[in-house]
């Protein structure tokens, strides 16, 4: 029966030609191939034979001339790949590319096929629906990869597509090698894709989350830096002088949809992808909101991400230190094992505290001075401390808010793909 054999199947941006029949063998990104090219074939004899070939649109003829160990062929779209259309698999495009490569397959007598890959250009319109329906042709599985255009490269160069097969045809030794080596660069590739997407991804979570906080920390720095003044205010209307940091706290604390401790629900949901229940020191733990719960779900919580990256050991110690400052118990020796719980630390401590300032009728400079030094009073005086964050000592809001940040920064930096040497 022979070797097994890899199809792949490019689908390459809009056309110009009417007839979907005679495109096979035509590459839309035709400028960008070109410049590519000629980067190539003055000092290469081997690349001279491929951009011969490719640009007489002879890749039939490669392909037996020099047995491949797998097959190329390439489909030029007309219009834009749209596969899906109110959420169901009835765009003509996605099943004219399967009917192209079913009428190919025969039509060439190509057989021993184990796996079709099809690239197209359109990543986003690649979804589980099109993959589900058009998961096999004539029983060969099918593997849909999308890409698109400077995805991962600077701006100025070719397609990363057309990059990735110039750099794999460049660098294998043996042309007959061809399908092997585009094959693991394209499993590469699609690595590095995933990996953009995680950061993208972390990042938007990160940065919502700074904003469940920042407004809270600007008004407590707010509040410090009156400390001594008087600011003149109508009460029952009279115009009286009241402690400017009272009057600031005031301001804060009747502000409307104010829950302290949903903040931190809504931050423990993203970090760890779960609600807790239960009550801590009377306290009653809220879920996280549902809206909260939809952007994290789409984008994904942040140990599902470290997960997903493989790099749960490169991330172990800051994986702890978020933990920590979130105030979540976890098992040391399995840190990414989801049987989390809630703790009474110091974080949880401070946004009861706040919630319980909302009730209270009138406020007082005690209360002022009770928010601005919890932190600073902990362990006689000490802070608390966090090993490994920064500040590792937490002596206000604000120190926490930092620490939080850093780490999530640091978390980012980590699970950020790496580069080739």
């Amino acid at each position: 029966m022979g070797e097994k054999l890899k199809l792949y199947c490019f689908i390459t941006g809009k056309g110009d030609d009417k007839d979907w029949s005679n495109e096979l063998r035509n590459i839309n990104e035709q400028e960008a191939w070109e410049k590519a090219f000629q980067k190539k074939i003055e000092t290469n004899d081997k690349w001279k034979e491929i951009y011969n070939n490719w640009n007489s649109g002879k890749w039939g003829q490669i392909n037996s001339k020099v047995g491949l160990n797998g097959c190329i062929i390439w489909i030029k779209k007309k219009e834009k790949f749209k596969p899906t259309i109110n959420n169901k698999v009835e765009n003509a495009h996605a099943k004219k590319i399967v009917d192209e490569i079913e009428r190919k397959l025969k039509e060439e007598r190509i057989q021993n096929i184990d796996e079709i890959i099809i690239l197209v250009h359109a990543y986003d319109g690649i979804d589980q629906k099109v993959t589900t329906t058009y998961k096999a042709i004539n029983q060969i599985p099918v593997k849909w990869i999308g890409y698109t255009t400077a995805r991962g490269i600077k701006e100025d160069e070719p397609i990363w597509m057309v990059k990735l097969v110039i750099e794999a045809i460049y660098s294998c030794n043996k042309l007959s090698n061809l399908c092997n080596e585009l094959y693991k660069a394209l499993r590469e590739a699609e690595k590095k894709t995933e990996a953009t997407e995680r950061i993208k991804n972390f990042s938007l979570l990160k940065h919502r989350i700074a904003h469940l906080f920042l407004p809270l920390d600007i008004d407590l720095q707010g509040i410090g830096e009156v400390e001594g003044k008087k600011v003149k205010i109508k009460e029952n209307n009279k115009e009286i002088e009241k402690d400017a940091q009272v009057a600031y706290l005031e301001e804060v604390l009747k502000a409307k949809n104010k829950n302290y401790k949903q903040k931190l629900a809504d931050l423990w949901y993203s970090v760890t992808g779960r609600d807790f229940d239960g009550k801590v020191n009377d306290w009653e733990i809220p879920k996280a909101q549902d809206d909260w719960k939809k952007l994290v779900n789409e984008n994904k919580a942040i140990i599902d991400l470290i997960k997903e990256s493989g790099k749960q050991n490169k991330v172990k110690d800051l994986w702890e230190i978020l933990l920590n400052l979130c105030g979540i118990r976890y098992n040391s020796q399995k840190p990414f094992e989801n049987k989390f719980s809630v703790i009474n630390s110091p974080i949880l401590g401070f946004m009861c505290l706040m919630d319980k300032k909302i009730g209270k009728d009138m406020i007082e400079k005690g209360d002022v001075e009770e928010i601005l030094n919890y932190f600073s009073k902990l362990n006689d005086k000490k802070g608390w401390e966090v090993k490994g964050a920064n500040p590792e000592k937490i002596k206000s809001f604000h120190d926490w808010f930092c620490a939080l940040n850093d780490c999530m920064d640091r978390l980012r930096e980590e699970l950020k793909e790496e580069r080739s040497k």
